[in-house]
C-alpha cells in the first residue's frame, strides 16, 4: 500500500511538473488563459501528489508501530 501510494505521488508531481512547464510556456505566448488552466492543473497535481505522499507517510507509521508491539 505504501508503495502505491509513493507511486501515485510521484506520477502528480511529474504531471504536476509538466503542467507548470506549459503554463509557463502559454505564458510566454501570451495566452493567459491557457496558463491559468495548465497552472490550476498544476495545483490540483500538487495537491493529490501531497495527500498520496500523507497517506504513505501514514501508513509507514503504522507499519512501524505494530513493528513494536
Amino acid at each position: 500500500m505504501t508503495n502505491d501510494n509513493h507511486a501515485k505521488a510521484a506520477q502528480n508531481h511529474d504531471l504536476a511538473s509538466q503542467s507548470h512547464r506549459d503554463a509557463a510556456e502559454y505564458h510566454r505566448r501570451g495566452d493567459g488563459v491557457k496558463a491559468h488552466e495548465y497552472s490550476t492543473n498544476a495545483q490540483a497535481h500538487s495537491k493529490k501528489a501531497h495527500d498520496a505522499s500523507t497517506m504513505a507517510r501514514a501508513n509507514a507509521k503504522d507499519k512501524e508501530s505494530v513493528g513494536r508491539r
